[in-house]
């Protein structure tokens, strides 16, 4: 012991240890190997679907380095176990009546798979640019095959302008490739055909990352199209969804918190306590930082363009 003096150490053979010595310790079991079960690649990705445990993952491979997309609990399939996607369902506490849903990006389905098991009658369309994703998430990931949950490989943007005006009560946006998003996925224009898809009150929640460079940009672009954002936290401040809406009123804490009591016997998440992680984001976001559609001919010619962009970081990303 440091700063004691050591005593001196008398052996005696009459002496009979006072306990007997202590069994060995069992070795710890062997950590499981991260196998793969299956890859699939198309145009836009190289997929690979593995499986450590009870855990399944999802990544992107580029240039040899795999990205993690998604991951699914075999043994809890039931839960919401990601942060960031927890803190999209402060969507449901700015509107708690959402009966029609679009998403733009499977990934693995964690998101879109929890709402559609606690969202009574919800209704689903999920996009997703690469089929591989799409066929190894229904395969691997407990994607419901089910009418009222419908998968579409199409481009996000090309998908949400085909949809009728104010058809929506919550559109998610979380069109990651990797560490990007294609910039066609985050314009003005993008964020102004998916406020026309919204119906009266209904919201918009976007996956962003906050530390990020191109956070001001993003926040100044979602500022400029909607009326009113509200930013939801992680308790560690890290994952971060923004929800936006075209409602006149501004949702008050007193109200979220209400909703989030009201919904929480259906939910396993702390949905007060997100609720009082929710800041309704200050004005003053510059708007020269705002990245507009640049691109001359077709969407669908666009879209295709930017969305090969993408390896890792997509055209226009910081």
């Amino acid at each position: 012991m440091v700063g004691s003096a050591l005593l001196p150490l008398t052996l005696s053979c009459d002496r009979q240890p006072s306990s007997t010595p202590s069994e060995p310790a069992e070795a710890p079991p062997p950590v499981e190997e991260e196998r793969v079960l299956e890859e699939g690649r198309s145009e836009f990705n190289h997929v690979v679907v593995t499986q450590q445990g009870s855990m399944r993952r999802m990544y992107f491979e580029v240039d040899g380095k795999r990205l993690l997309q998604s991951t699914y609990d075999v043994a809890r399939p039931q839960m919401l176990h990601h942060e960031v996607f927890q803190t999209m369902v402060g969507s449901l506490l700015v509107q708690p009546g959402v009966q029609r849903m679009c998403m733009i990006g499977l990934g693995g389905g964690q998101l879109s798979n929890y709402l559609f098991r606690t969202v009574p009658g919800l209704t689903i369309d999920v996009v997703e640019i690469c089929p591989e994703v799409v066929r190894l998430a229904r395969a691997y990931f407990g994607v419901p095959d089910d009418p009222r949950y419908r998968t579409h490989v199409d481009d996000g943007r090309v998908f949400v302008e085909q949809q009728e005006p104010a058809s929506v009560d919550l559109l998610v946006h979380d069109a990651y490739r990797g560490h990007s998003i294609p910039k066609h996925l985050r314009t003005q224009e993008f964020f102004e055909s998916c406020a026309a898809r919204l119906a009266p009150g209904g919201v918009l929640v976007a996956n962003m990352h906050r530390r990020s460079a191109r956070y001001p940009a993003d926040r100044a672009t979602m500022a400029a199209v909607f009326r009113h954002c509200y930013r939801f936290s992680s308790a560690d401040d890290v994952q971060t969804s923004v929800v936006s809406t075209m409602a006149e009123d501004v949702v008050s804490p007193e109200v979220l918190l209400a909703n989030a009591q009201r919904l929480q016997p259906g939910f396993d998440i702390d949905l007060r306590g997100l609720a009082g992680r929710c800041l309704v984001d200050e004005a003053g976001w510059d708007p020269t930082a705002i990245p507009h559609d640049d691109f001359e001919g077709t969407l669908d010619e666009a879209a295709r363009r930017h969305n090969l962009s993408c390896a890792p970081r997509c055209d226009g990303d910081e």
